[in-house]
C-alpha cells in the first residue's frame, strides 16, 4: 500500500492535469502554458515511480481510489480539481487509469489531449476505444484489474462493474450472477490472495447475516 505521501502526490498530479485539460482545450497546442503544466504533472509523476511501479487512479464502488488509498470524501472536498479530474475519466468512461514507470512525457501529453476532447468529438472518432487504439499508450493502462486495500467499507478490487457482497451472495449461493461476470469471478479465482480476501469478505457477511 501506498504512504499518504504518495497519495498526496498524486491528488497534486490529478489537480494539475484537471488544469492542463481545461489549457488544451483553451490555447494553441505550441502554448507555453500547455508546455509548463505538462511539464508539472510529469515531474510528479516521476517522482512518485521512483517509490512505486505505476500511479493507480480507480473507481471503487461510489467512491475512489488513489494509489491503493481511499479517496475519502473530505480530501474530494478539500481538493475540488482533483475530483474534477476522476469526474472527467468516469464521463470518458474510464473506471481506472494507470501510469507505468516507462511513461514519456509525449505519451501523457497525447493522454490528456484526448481526454480534453467533448464527448461529440469522442462519438465523432469512433468513440474511446478507437481514439485509445489509434494513440497507443504503452506506458499508460485503462479499465485494467486494480485490487485495493479492503476494510469493512471497501471494495476487494475495482474496475469492474460488480459489488463485492455480490460476489459474497453468489459464493454463499444466496444470488447468481450474469455468466459474464462469472466469467470474471473464474479468472480472479486464479489469484490466492484475491480468494482469501473474499474468503474473509465472506465470513464477515455470514457473521453479520440477521
Amino acid at each position: 500500500m501506498a504512504s499518504l505521501d504518495i497519495q498526496r502526490k498524486a491528488i497534486d498530479a490529478m489537480t494539475i492535469m484537471n488544469v492542463a485539460v481545461t489549457n488544451i482545450r483553451l490555447y494553441p497546442p505550441t502554448s507555453a502554458i500547455i508546455r509548463n503544466t505538462v511539464n508539472r504533472v510529469y515531474q510528479i509523476i516521476l517522482d512518485i515511480l521512483k517509490k512505486e511501479s505505476s500511479v493507480i487512479f480507480a473507481e471503487s464502488g461510489k467512491s475512489y481510489v488513489i494509489c491503493g488509498q481511499m479517496f475519502s470524501e473530505q480530501d474530494q472536498f478539500r481538493f475540488p480539481q482533483a475530483r474534477a479530474f476522476l469526474d472527467l475519466l468516469s464521463k470518458c468512461g474510464i473506471k481506472s487509469l494507470s501510469f507505468e514507470r516507462r511513461i514519456g512525457k509525449p505519451e501523457l501529453k497525447s493522454f490528456l489531449k484526448m481526454i480534453s476532447r467533448t464527448p461529440e468529438e469522442i462519438d465523432a472518432a469512433g468513440g474511446l476505444p478507437a481514439l485509445i487504439k489509434g494513440e497507443k499508450f504503452p506506458n499508460i493502462i485503462i479499465d485494467h484489474k486494480v485490487y485495493v486495500v479492503v476494510d469493512h467499507e471497501q471494495q476487494i478490487f475495482a474496475s469492474l462493474d460488480i459489488q463485492d457482497e455480490e460476489i459474497v451472495r453468489h459464493v454463499v449461493g444466496e444470488d447468481d450472477l450474469p455468466e459474464e461476470d462469472r466469467e470474471k469471478l473464474r479468472e480472479l479465482a486464479k489469484d490466492p490472495k484475491w480468494v482469501n480476501q473474499v474468503f474473509q469478505a465472506g465470513m464477515a457477511y455470514i457473521t453479520n447475516m440477521k
